[in-house]
């Protein structure tokens, strides 16, 4: 499949592991990389598609085919054994593609000419209506669920894990990054991360996640990069869900939070800004409903049963927990990844321009859930507003002023 590639970053890139050292099987002899015509004649022809998780390349065969080489990249976070076994029950499905070989630090997979989706094509009601129908079939798949039930090293949420593992790991780092960073921008973020210690916000975090949800096997990765969208030889579209890296045990809301909340996030690296939020596309409220309808008539559930109202309402108060979680999740991703041993330099730093996005997001929940406003800009957040008079009894000038932000008109 075709992954964007961020221009000159991907081709510049050091990577992991040399890639003309692997060894190919024996079963893949007959198809043997075909020679680049271009400088070393021994050079293999591997094309980069993306660096992740995985670095993803399309190697070209001899006999003409196609294939994706995805090569590990380490990750504490990713268990391979599980991804493998949901890859290839979906694969018999289906629901993904062929895997073509498979290794402890690498897998080929079947190549599938396809459409890159944009966050602008997922936001189409049609498409989110497919995108939570794949949801629902992952989260309700039995068979499914019971192959991979033995290969679960945690019975817990996985996002419930993720965030108390961040967290402890940011209360180590909090003093080192503290100082680190000094006077610069990026000050305020962590100062105010750091509240997260404080016991009404742990309060918080325990009520968001509570203990006794349903945990249902989950992809935990919903975003527009991990759709693949193709038309089959019989001229029908179809679309797969793919990259199961972090798939585990999670709180039903949660793919479903992801989706409602990543669908208006551009992800620009290493262009500047490297995050931009379009909030203009955020689903409203009656449309986070119909998602969820939708996903639960397609669990077997039927609007006409009597417990289906109580059942939507218990999954969007989930949804709307998940919400919260997920931001704070990427807001620590973004502080905790970052290399702290190398020079910090404010003005090139995108994990932490990525956790300030996501800390906004965050703030803005917890203002709106609990009304407690833990967002305190020290610097005026600059509005161009173009022919616009704001009254002081205005919607945008209270929200502004109540999160201390500098009217600039």
């Amino acid at each position: 499949y075709q992954r964007r590639v961020h221009g000159e970053y991907t081709r510049n890139i050091k990577m992991v592991q040399d890639i003309d050292s692997l060894s190919i099987p024996d079963s893949l002899a007959p198809l043997s990389p075909a020679l680049s015509k271009e400088g070393d004649s021994s050079t293999r022809k591997w094309t980069l598609l993306h660096v992740g998780t995985n670095t993803n390349y399309l190697l070209e065969w001899v006999n003409g085919t196609k294939s994706v080489l995805k090569l590990y990249n380490f990750c504490s976070k990713v268990d391979h054994n599980i991804e493998i076994g949901v890859i290839e029950v979906l694969s018999e499905m289906g629901l993904y593609p062929k895997v073509i070989y498979k290794c402890p630090s690498y897998r080929i997979e079947e190549y599938i000419e396809s459409a890159q989706l944009e966050l602008f094509d997922v936001r189409k009601p049609a498409m989110m209506l497919l995108v939570a129908e794949l949801i629902s079939g992952l989260h309700h798949n039995a068979p499914l669920r019971e192959l991979v039930n033995p290969l679960l090293t945690s019975k817990d949420a996985f996002i419930l894990n993720v965030c108390k593992n961040w967290l402890e790991d940011f209360k180590t780092q909090y003093e080192t990054i503290k100082n680190k960073i000094g006077e610069s921008k990026h000050k305020p973020l962590i100062e105010q991360l750091g509240q997260l210690f404080k016991k009404e916000y742990q309060d918080i975090i325990t009520t968001l996640l509570p203990q006794g949800r349903e945990l249902v096997l989950s992809h935990n990765d919903i975003s527009p990069a991990n759709l693949l969208s193709f038309t089959e030889k019989d001229g029908h579209n179809k679309l797969y869900l793919i990259d199961y890296e972090y798939c585990a045990l999670n709180y039903r809301g949660y793919d479903l939070a992801v989706l409602i909340e990543d669908i208006v996030t551009e992800y620009r690296y290493p262009s500047y800004p490297t995050v931009k939020m379009h909030n203009e596309i955020k689903l409203s409220g009656e449309e986070e409903v119909k998602l969820i309808e939708h996903y639960l008539k397609c669990s077997g559930l039927t609007a006409s049963s009597p417990e289906f109202s109580a059942q939507v309402t218990k999954l969007k108060a989930e949804v709307d927990d998940c919400k919260i979680i997920f931001q704070l999740a990427g807001v620590l991703w973004g502080v905790i990844t970052n290399d702290w041993t190398k020079e910090y330099n404010p003005e090139n730093c995108w994990r932490l321009e990525y956790a300030a996005a996501r800390w906004r997001n965050f703030s803005f929940h917890i203002h709106s859930r609990f009304g407690i406003s833990i967002l305190q800009s020290k610097q005026p957040f600059h509005c161009c507003l173009y022919r616009i008079s704001l009254s002081s009894n205005s919607v945008l000038y209270q929200l502004l002023s109540e999160q201390n932000f500098s009217l600039i008109i």
